[in-house]
């Protein structure tokens, strides 16, 4: 995860918090659906239909809403995971900051800080982060490589074999 991630943090919070209430929606207005009554004979098929297509509608609206949410969660845990790795000052400012939404200004007077010094944390912490995500990505490429390699001697002495 980037810096960029972990300053969307906060939005991609409030963004589940909205999904969740529009499920809540959903839920609402699928449980509200009835059948009109008519008092023609033989015309309840096309109630039916209707009904079944508002249905799929609304299943629909849910499945999108159910994915964007694991995308969020899952993007919220990298997130917090990857800000474990930071030590002291630097994984304060930055949970503080970016996780629970104060400004600087309020964490040095929190912290009994000078604002420039919180400040310049943030700089530094923020690039931390960005290294860790760095670091992990060539950590996965060599993995893979390990793996091609692998991959490749096993195929080579299965032909030399036969």
């Amino acid at each position: 995860m980037t810096k960029e991630d972990l300053k969307s943090y906060k939005k991609d919070v409030e963004s589940s918090q909205t999904i969740i209430e529009h499920l809540e929606e959903i839920r609402a207005n699928i449980t509200k659906i009835t059948a009109p009554i008519n008092d023609m004979p033989h015309g309840g098929n096309n109630v039916k239909d209707k009904m079944a297509e508002q249905i799929a509608i609304l299943e629909d609206e849910v499945q999108k809403a159910l994915k964007r949410e694991i995308y969020l969660q899952r993007k919220r845990n990298k997130i917090l995971e990857q800000l474990s790795l930071l030590n002291g000052q630097y994984k304060m400012v930055l949970i503080e900051h970016y996780i629970k939404g104060k400004n600087l200004v309020t964490i040095a007077a929190e912290k009994n800080y000078h604002y420039d010094y919180i400040r310049h944390v943030n700089g530094i912490a923020l690039n931390k982060f960005d290294e860790l995500d760095i670091c992990k990505i060539a950590i996965k490429k060599k993995k893979i490589k390990k793996r091609k390699i692998k991959k490749q001697n096993k195929h080579k002495k299965a032909l030399q074999s036969t």
